[in-house]
């Protein structure tokens, strides 16, 4: 059986305490021992973290400077996030590898104030997707646990990937682009069940189609529940999420959106309430 890639992307409000003011380490340590059963009973199981955290945490260690700007929070907070998650995963004996992505090709075409043609940053935002898809399938073939961030402390300017949900569909499509490796699922983990319906009973899963217009009209069903922000700490929330995770269900992957506190597990086996989109093909 070949190796099969689950990314889980992981908000600020699910690995930061904003009232204890302190990263989750028993989230982490429990994300870390689901991680390594599913990899105990499924030998060809890799997986992926996309996680937030870092300007959350820089901003609570530096609650009392009001002159720093996000890429100062980012420099502070994301160490920490890393060490905390390397630490988890130790006590399972699997490693993990810190990947920081820039986006390239946003940068370049800012730097060259909009002199520089499509096809240029077309070609550079696809030797991109190629190292990203490469970089993830080297650290799951060495059964590493890459722990991914967009690097806002190294960014010049705003990027579309300060919003990691966005980042964690970059990372899915260039995988299934460029790769070898099956991206098998994309998990969201969040402040809620998924996606609540007007009752608050979470929309637990919707079986896609591909065609188009049975496809939009599903997504505009679904959007309608959306209300407000998931996240209390991030730059994400409920629309973004949905709108990514639709975007990757369409690529043919499995997306699920879950409660950040429900065992992996569980979320998995379908155990655990959440909102699944689930990839099919047409008939006929």
């Amino acid at each position: 059986m070949s190796n099969q890639l689950t990314l889980i992307k992981v908000g600020s409000s699910s690995c930061i305490d904003s009232d204890a003011r302190t990263i989750r380490f028993g989230f982490m340590e429990q994300l870390a021992k689901s991680i390594a059963a599913e990899i105990e009973r499924d030998g060809s199981q890799r997986f992926a973290i996309i996680s937030s955290g870092a300007v959350a945490k820089g901003r609570i260690v530096a609650e009392h400077s009001n002159r720093l700007e996000k890429n100062h929070y980012a420099w502070l907070g994301q160490w920490r996030i890393f060490t905390a998650y390397r630490q988890a995963f130790e006590l399972t004996g699997l490693g993990t590898a810190e990947l920081l992505l820039h986006d390239i090709a946003s940068e370049v075409r800012l730097a060259c104030d909009d002199s520089i043609d499509d096809m240029t940053i077309s070609q550079i935002e696809t030797y991109h997707q190629q190292a990203v898809a490469r970089h993830v399938t080297s650290y799951a073939d060495a059964r590493l646990i890459s722990i991914i961030n967009h690097n806002d402390a190294g960014a010049l300017w705003s990027s579309r990937f300060s919003d990691n949900d966005l980042l964690t569909r970059y990372i899915a499509q260039s995988v299934i682009q460029h790769a070898s490796l099956r991206v098998r699922r994309v998990v969201f983990l969040s402040w809620t069940r998924g996606i609540l319906d007007d009752n608050g009973r979470t929309v637990e899963w919707s079986r896609l189609n591909t065609e188009a217009s049975q496809c939009d009209a599903e997504f505009e069903r679904i959007m309608r529940y959306v209300r407000g922000d998931m996240s209390t700490l991030g730059t994400g929330g409920a629309a973004s999420k949905l709108r990514e995770a639709w975007k990757i269900a369409k690529l043919g992957t499995d997306v699920l959106i879950a409660w950040f506190s429900d065992r992996l597990e569980d979320i998995l086996s379908g155990t655990a309430e959440c909102t699944r989109f689930e990839f099919a093909e047409s008939e006929g």
